[in-house]
């Protein structure tokens, strides 16, 4: 009798719990619409950048890490649909890349990212990418500072190139003197 009444015991337990299951007020996820993301090498080793599709509006730039891939930078906001990233180069030390914020009519905003992952800043200083001159990346001294040509002017100096210090308060802006290639 013991043993019957055991069985029916559990026999409720496991019924409750069943019941309870079927009654939850939490939904699964709905199926998102099927994404496919594409990720390409980087020019730096170690780095690659991504787009996920059918939403091109979020490219990422991504680092190698023992653990797998980690995001060290997002799309600027505000986003432009059709921007991405390119032109990336590490600085020699190893702590900072240098990026071109692809937009249309052949334009890009120049960016230091921290190679760690952390916050994108404008290299010439704007709060707003949008309103950055249009510009490109060089690359770097052996010195560890970012040459970037402008096309357009900047801060009332002429289009050329310039040698920014990552180091420096970018928000205002402390270009050495206009140098050659």
């Amino acid at each position: 009798m013991a043993d019957t009444r055991l069985v029916r015991r559990l026999s409720c337990i496991a019924l409750t719990l069943i019941v309870a299951g079927c009654g939850t007020t939490e939904q699964a996820a709905s199926p998102a619409k099927k994404s496919s993301r594409t990720c390409a090498p980087a020019s730096v080793p170690g780095f690659r950048v991504c787009r996920h599709l059918p939403s091109p509006t979020q490219p990422t730039i991504e680092r190698r890490t023992p653990s797998g891939w980690k995001v060290v930078a997002l799309p600027l906001t505000p986003i432009e649909p059709s921007a991405e990233w390119d032109s990336l180069s590490l600085s020699p030390d190893g702590k900072t890349l240098l990026a071109e914020w692809a937009y249309p009519c052949d334009s890009a905003a120049v960016v230091f990212i921290p190679a760690a992952g952390g916050r994108v800043r404008v290299a010439t200083g704007e709060l707003d990418w949008r309103k950055a001159p249009s510009a490109r990346a060089l690359g770097w001294t052996p010195a560890g500072k970012a040459r970037i040509r402008t096309y357009s002017r900047w801060r009332g100096r002429p289009p050329g190139i310039y040698v920014i210090d990552p180091e420096a308060l970018t928000r205002v802006g402390k270009p050495s003197v206009r140098s050659g290639c």
